[in-house]
């Protein structure tokens, strides 16, 4: 069966010829929470990336869909540097006018920053304010989004499966409803094939992209 997963897998990357709406995650996650922040690294030195402008890689904290406020930093083949960014979409987040994201400021190679949503107010309405913080700094905030407690995540994504990962995340903590964090506590770790973490703890992880022609293609082979 694994044999056949990978298979499969191969065959979708070289015959599907547009990637550029597909996405791939690798992280954790927590069912139920207020609020959600983390330090986000960047590596030392720029990942591979897929040369397509479609297919960025982005890492960040985030309230799960369908309507979510996240911030994190961004990187596109070609750029020197990524970006710090947020994203938000309100409800009912079905057109370009209930989308909103915002590239901010350069971030440097092998350095961090600590990310942050959490929700403000409305608690117990049917919709809530949540606010993106980077460095403690609010950079904005929204009052469409979901009430908590809601899911929050904590993840790498990458819009192409050959684009290499490579993040290390700390301090990885929830919200809970009277404000105090708390450092992450459950194991639903998010990993799409090709990309894995390395699990220290629950609250502290590494992302990162499997050698699929060391590590897979022998297998296949056997």
């Amino acid at each position: 069966m694994k044999r056949l997963v990978i298979i499969v897998f191969i065959l979708y990357l070289f015959l599907v010829p547009d990637k550029s709406l597909a996405s791939w995650h690798a992280g954790n996650r927590r069912s139920s929470a207020y609020g959600v922040k983390a330090n986000i690294f960047t590596p030392a030195i720029p990942p591979y990336m897929f040369p397509d402008d479609r297919t960025p890689q982005s890492n960040w904290v985030s309230t799960a869909g369908p309507y979510w406020m996240q911030i994190g930093w961004l990187y596109y083949h070609g750029w020197d540097k990524p970006v710090v960014y947020y994203e938000y979409c309100n409800y009912p987040c079905l057109d370009d006018g209930d989308y909103s994201q915002e590239w901010l400021v350069d971030m440097e190679w092998s350095t961090n920053a600590s990310f942050r949503v959490q929700n403000t107010t409305s608690i117990g309405k049917i919709y809530g304010t949540w606010c993106a913080y980077r460095n403690d700094i609010a950079i904005v905030c929204s009052s469409d989004l979901v009430a908590p407690p809601v899911e929050v995540q904590v993840v790498s994504e990458s819009h192409h499966p050959w684009n290499d990962l490579n993040t290390y995340f700390s301090s990885v903590s929830y919200r809970e409803s009277n404000g105090l964090w708390h450092l992450f506590d459950l194991s639903m770790w998010y990993e799409d094939f090709p990309y894995t973490t390395n699990k220290y703890y629950l609250y502290e992880f590494q992302t990162r992209r499997y050698d699929i022609y060391q590590g897979y293609l022998p297998m296949v082979m056997k």
